[in-house]
């Protein structure tokens, strides 16, 4: 994930607590990805069946509303009746950060978002 600019640049650095920090680079091997507009995602692989809800991806929409109070399932109708609502998050399971949420919210002023979950119960 590239920083936007300069001024996330330094949001970054100071939330993170490390002042050589990029772009954030790193391997996963698991992926659940949501979104309002699903033609963009033409070139991936579905699961056999179609789609239907996989065990991980139900998992991650547990976690987001049992953590965050954050209904997923609301938000993506929503974005499908708001022309400016487009929506998509990615729940990456990296290595270096054990789960990272890459979010682009259409509706929110900042419409980017990288959080990463901690067992303490707080986000970074």
């Amino acid at each position: 994930m590239e920083v936007p600019d300069p001024v996330e640049l330094r949001q970054l650095r100071r939330f993170s607590g490390d002042p050589s920090i990029g772009p954030i680079v790193s391997e996963f091997d698991s992926m659940v990805l949501h979104t309002s507009h699903g033609e963009s995602l033409s070139d991936l692989e579905t699961p056999a069946g179609g789609h239907a809800p996989h065990a991980l991806a139900l998992k991650r929409m547990k976690h987001a509303g049992k953590i965050r109070s954050y209904d997923l399932d609301a938000r993506l109708i929503a974005a499908l009746h708001l022309p400016a609502g487009r929506y998509l998050r990615a729940d990456m399971n990296t290595a270096e950060f054990d789960w990272l949420t890459f979010t682009y919210d259409g509706l929110r002023r900042e419409e980017i978002e990288l959080e990463k979950y901690q067992s303490s119960g707080q986000f970074l």
